[in-house]
């Protein structure tokens, strides 16, 4: 299969003699990509310790392919919260992605502005096969891509699939979880995809609030 996750309780006993209890999760990946999120996870945590803008890594087994890190704490971004409160959420997403984009992983590869049209393409004639009836549509919008070319700016790590249900607030900390797609890119593209997938799950407010 292409991947499969197991979920674990780890208990630990601190020095008062208490137990602690926390969840962890066991990713394996056929196509490998857990390496990359242990290399991007641990960059982070090196940088920031436990109040970093991701999941604590815990280990990588490159030859079951298995990813081991602890669960991120807190709840899955709410849209309805973001709309109440649009700018406060843009703050504090902004200083998140600020956060992450000053990490600078190992081996990590760069997303370029072809490699965007390449996965819009692909997406929208899968989308088109689908439904025939958007085909003209979806391809005009991958044509308006492709003639809108920006300008060269200096690639930073990028997240790569930034939406709600992949930000998990733990009271002020935002945490982000599944960096498998994680990129050297554009400085504004985790933005551009979170702000469309809120959309997406019928995100109503203002958008220049974010």
């Amino acid at each position: 299969e292409h991947a499969c996750t197991a979920r674990l309780s780890l208990t630990s006993r601190g020095e008062d003699g208490e137990l602690a209890v926390r969840r962890a999760f066991a990713t394996c990946r056929a196509d490998g990509c857990g390496r990359r999120s242990h290399s991007v996870q641990s960059a982070i945590a090196a940088k920031f310790g436990e109040d970093g803008p991701a999941a604590l890594p815990l280990a990588y087994d490159p030859d079951r392919r298995t990813f081991w890190q602890l669960a991120a704490q807190g709840l899955p971004l709410c849209v309805r919260d973001v709309a109440v409160q649009p700018r406060r959420w843009a703050l504090r997403i902004g200083d998140m992605l600020r956060d992450l984009q000053t990490v600078r992983p190992p081996a990590i590869p760069v997303r370029t502005f072809e490699d965007v049209i390449t996965i819009a393409s692909t997406g929208a004639e899968i989308a088109a096969a689908a439904n025939p009836g958007c085909s003209a549509r979806l391809r005009a919008v991958v044509d308006q891509l492709r003639a809108t070319v920006p300008a060269e700016v200096a690639r930073v790590l990028t997240h790569g699939e930034l939406h709600a249900s992949n930000v998990r607030a733990d009271g002020p900390i935002l945490r982000l979880i599944d960096f498998d797609g994680a990129a050297l890119g554009d400085p504004l593209a985790d933005r551009a995809s979170l702000v469309a997938a809120l959309v997406d799950r019928g995100y109503e407010a203002d958008l220049d609030d974010l």
